[in-house]
């Protein structure tokens, strides 16, 4: 008789768990996203960013803050998503109008 061992991984369960929930609302705020990068690790989180900027489920300021958010969180960023998904998010978060980006004069 032979039984088997499941394991599951509690990091796959909430980010199940928060990806369904924010494919189910239509924008996603800046206090859902603090409260998710709480519960997971850097590279998701970049990772869920990059989808909800593709998906135009934040607000500019949302993003923004969220792809800074998400660059500083990552140890190595180039290890949570390729130089080209990085460039991708700065392109989609641009807003000149956030401090981020204004000019120092």
């Amino acid at each position: 008789m032979s039984s088997a061992i499941t394991l599951t991984d509690p990091w796959t369960d909430v980010y199940a768990t928060w990806r369904d929930h924010f494919d189910q609302t239509p924008k996603v705020t800046a206090s859902d996203l603090t409260r998710f990068k709480a519960q997971t690790d850097p590279a998701r989180y970049a990772a869920t960013v990059l989808h909800l900027a593709r998906e135009s489920k934040l607000d500019p300021e949302v993003l923004t803050d969220a792809v800074y958010s998400a660059w500083l969180y990552a140890e190595n960023p180039k290890r949570c998503l390729p130089g080209g998904s990085w460039a991708e998010l700065f392109r989609l978060a641009y807003n000149p109008d956030h401090e981020f980006f204004e000019r120092q004069n």
